[in-house]
């Protein structure tokens, strides 16, 4: 080759590496440019920004102290073994930016976090990504490959032959990379990307500030609330996604089966999740804990020392049958591993099913099968076939006798799925654009909210079909019947569509209703104040009259008092965000994308318009003891290993409202000690 060629090849070489971090750049001063209702989240644009332009530098550093290393090894397996070291790296980074560019691409925003994110999630994403369209994952796979050959070849061109192989030995090596960081994900990159986030306190600071904040001790609360039932009734609990609070309120009647109901039986008008993200809310209910756990607990592990006592293994322990039927994939985000249990006798998801499911119904055919069988995926079953899946195995439990139930429907998730029969009283609903999760045209609210009327309106329907045929099999009116929002929906109200965001009210906020069996002789309920789902999840096995599990943080005797108890939140996926809603005041703490602390007046101020923060910063900073005294309490309690030997800590709220730090209530071994 020409001394003329091999400049050129140099110069190109050169132009394509400072491309990479050119194109965040460039993207970074188009969204900074533009108007300020298209972006309001900077930090994140820097963050992209800043991430890439670091790594290629980092990436080039450690390529010349690993030429000169490896210059000096003459063990050819150490070799192999650090250049796949090395070119799995450089495919994980590549698959990050390429991630975010297509987000940007997609959606024609960045959202808040979006970064970070990926960064925290990424084991999530990729696995959400083969699961529900293997199509994508496929192009997205090859753009990444050749993106790691071009930078290996660029590298090569600069001198630069650091590396065991050559530019033909990266497409293998790449996907080897990939591949193995897809299995090792779980352990690996989530804990990665978590520990590099980052979390305020360390463990040590947190047990200091935890005990700063006990201010009494009592005994937990363990009141059973009607628990008189003598014999095992049939329990049927299931998780409606995006149920949100307010579709009581609408004409014409969205939900005029679960109103009905609701009105006849106990109802909650402050429902909280959790969290804003089902992988949280899904497996804080079932299990009956807060989700904030610490960095390195908030995944779900098969053999995770501080799962605790399920409301299905509470169950079976007690002779039920059991079963979990689910519309969605509960391979996201690992929920399978703490679902698909041996105290689970009979488990389904999306995977189970062998018809079409609707989340990868546009993808090739041939495609579809190949990774289904040789990997993983799914999308969502149409909830019309997971009832009538219910349906079959109810029909195959003994006459006598009691069984526990656990479903999950999905038909009002985003975007919103009609059943075959479906019928659609809200116009126009067509969503005939380009809709994005999360950011979809805020001009096109108007279809997308009537979209999703439509879908709950639906899933209404089938509800009210389904306690028929409950009923005409002579079980509905001795069963417990329990409908919960695993979260609620946003339409805008603060800036973004769906959920997984900020945990404002129509996110969090959702509607719930409890049937307790005829024979109890409740009378009908209206609980008017805030209750965390993990109240209701504890209230659940007492309403059976079965022992509360000893690791369930929640306390089925607040339903039958008057008693003012503040609700506990914590999100991290958009945002990394810790609630509190002590009424009528409810405080919101963001550590990312941007640190940020509201404030909002619910009782005069329902639709969390007005930040009060900065003119009530007494009810603030009380709040926000209150709130950091329940988040070091829980990181200490996991951090010391306490749940291997120990309940975890409840929460007294004797003292809420009154303007005194409330303490930690300890568990029952603890209180004898003392």
């Amino acid at each position: 080759m020409t001394a003329s060629a091999e400049s050129n090849r140099k110069r190109i070489s050169f132009l394509w590496l400072a491309l990479l971090p050119a194109v965040d750049v460039l993207l970074a001063w188009a969204y900074l440019a533009a108007p300020t209702e298209r972006f309001d989240d900077r930090q994140a644009v820097m963050l992209a920004v800043g991430s890439q332009t670091v790594f290629w530098i980092g990436a080039f550093l450690l390529a010349w102290v690993l030429r000169r290393f490896l210059s000096r090894v003459a063990v050819r397996p150490l070799r192999t073994a650090l250049s796949l070291v090395w070119w799995s790296g450089l495919a994980l980074a590549h698959a990050y930016f390429v991630a975010l560019w297509g987000f940007i691409l997609a959606s024609r925003h960045l959202p808040p976090g979006a970064a970070a994110f990926l960064l925290d999630n990424a084991s999530r994403v990729v696995r959400h990504l083969v699961q529900t369209a293997p199509l994508l994952a496929f192009a997205f796979l090859l753009v990444v490959l050749l993106l790691s050959w071009m930078t290996n070849k660029a590298l090569l061109s600069l001198q630069h032959p650091f590396l065991e192989g050559s530019p033909r030995h990266t497409l293998v090596l790449g996907f080897l990379g990939l591949v193995a960081a897809f299995v090792i994900a779980p352990r690996g990159v989530d804990r990665a990307g978590a520990a590099f986030m980052g979390n305020s306190l360390s463990e040590k600071q947190m047990e200091v500030r935890a005990l700063q904040h006990i201010g009494s001790l009592a005994v937990r609360d363990r009141a059973v609330v009607h628990a008189s039932l003598t014999h095992r009734y049939p329990v049927i609990v299931i998780l409606v996604e995006s149920l949100r609070f307010d579709l009581l309120t609408r004409h014409p009647e969205a939900i005029p089966f679960l109103k009905s109901l609701r009105d006849r039986h106990i109802g909650f008008d402050y429902a909280y999740a959790t969290a804003s993200h089902s992988n949280l809310t899904d497996l804080a209910f079932w299990y009956g804990q807060y989700p904030l756990r610490g960095t390195g607990f908030e995944g779900f592990p098969v053999d995770a020392p501080w799962r605790g006592v399920s409301m299905f293994k509470a169950f079976h322990d007690a002779g039920y049958p059991t079963a979990y039927i689910s519309s969605q994939n509960e391979k996201w985000g690992e929920m399978h591993n703490w679902l698909r249990t041996p105290e689970v006798d009979f488990y389904f998801h999306s995977e189970d099913y062998q018809g079409p499911t609707w989340e990868n119904q546009d993808d090739l055919n041939g495609l579809v099968r190949l990774i289904k069988q040789g990997i993983t995926t799914a999308g969502k079953v149409e909830d019309s076939e997971t009832i009538a899946t219910a349906l079959r195995w109810i029909g195959n439990q003994p006459a006598a006798g009691g069984f526990f139930l656990g479903m999950n429907l999905q038909n009002t998730h985003f975007s919103y799925v009609m059943p075959p029969d479906a019928v659609e009283p809200y116009q126009p609903s067509e969503l005939g654009f380009r809709a994005v999760y999360y950011y979809w045209p805020q001009e096109r609210k108007e279809q997308v909210w009537n979209r999703y009327l439509n879908a709950v309106y639906n899933v209404d329907r089938l509800l009210e079909r389904f306690a028929v045929e409950l009923k005409r099999r002579g079980i509905w009116d001795e069963c417990l019947f329990v409908v919960l929002g695993d979260n609620g929906e946003a339409f805008y109200e603060h800036g973004f569509g769906n959920h997984s965001g900020p945990m404002y009210d129509e996110v969090v906020r959702t509607f719930g209703v409890i049937k307790p069996p005829q024979s109890s002789r409740m009378d009908p309920l209206g609980i008017a104040r805030p209750v965390s789902h993990i109240d209701i999840a504890a209230s659940i096995p007492v309403l059976a009259g079965l022992p509360l599990p000893a690791t369930f943080q929640g306390r089925p005797g607040h339903l039958a008092t008057d008693a003012a108890a503040p609700v506990f939140m914590y999100s991290n996926a958009i945002v990394r965000q810790y609630g509190i809603v002590d009424w009528p005041w409810k405080l919101l703490v963001t550590q990312y994308p941007e640190e940020r602390t509201e404030l909002y007046k619910l009782d005069d101020d329902p639709a969390e318009s007005n930040d009060v923060h900065a003119s009530s910063q007494r009810q603030a900073n009380y709040l926000h003891n209150r709130l950091g005294s329940w988040a070091a309490t829980q990181r200490a309690y996991y951090a010391r290993g306490a749940y291997v030997d120990r309940n975890p800590p409840i929460y007294s709220w004797e003292l809420a409202g009154k303007g005194q730090t409330t303490g930690v209530v300890v568990t029952d071994r603890e209180v004898k000690e003392k």
